[in-house]
Formats: C-alpha cells, structure tokens, sequence
C-alpha cells in the first residue's frame, strides 16, 4: 500500500513537471492575444474579428518559433542572455 502512495505521489509530481511549460505557454498566447486585441480595439475600435485573432496566433507562434531556433542555434541560453541585457540595461 505504502508503494503504491509512493509510485502516485512520484507520478503526480512528474505530470505536475511535465505539464508545467505547455501551462506556461498557454498563458504567454493568451497574454499576446489580449494585448493584440487591445491595441486593435485601440487604433480601429472593434473587436471580435476573425484576423485579430489569426494575427495574434500567428505572431505568438513566430514568436516562440523563433525563440526555439535561437535556443537550438546557441550553444548558451538565448533567452536567459536576452534577459540579462534587459536587466543590466537601466
């Protein structure tokens, strides 16, 4: 029994781990998709439209693409070097 508490918990943890970065993603989409959308609201004033959320989808994806291709090119961390000459810039 107590085996069995262990292998769950152990499981559980790894899904936690393992769900984490597409929660994390999810959430820099629907973040991009709010501020797209607010600053269409802003400079046409509607929303709701098809191509605002086209646009913000494909900006999101071309933008964590490229991330990806930095990170896979560089042999050192793209994006912790990116955010670290945001922070040493005052």
């Amino acid at each position: 029994m107590l085996n069995l508490i262990k292998s769950s918990l152990k499981y559980f943890i790894v899904g936690i781990l393992a769900l984490i970065p597409v929660v994390i993603v999810m959430q820099v989409l629907v973040f991009l998709e709010t501020i797209l959308r607010d600053f269409f609201i802003y400079i046409y004033g509607y929303s709701n439209n098809v191509f605002i959320t086209a646009l913000a989808f494909t900006l999101s994806f071309i933008a964590i693409a490229y991330t990806g291709y930095r990170v896979t090119v560089s042999e050192k961390m793209w994006v912790l070097h990116q955010v670290e000459l945001l922070i040493s810039h005052p």
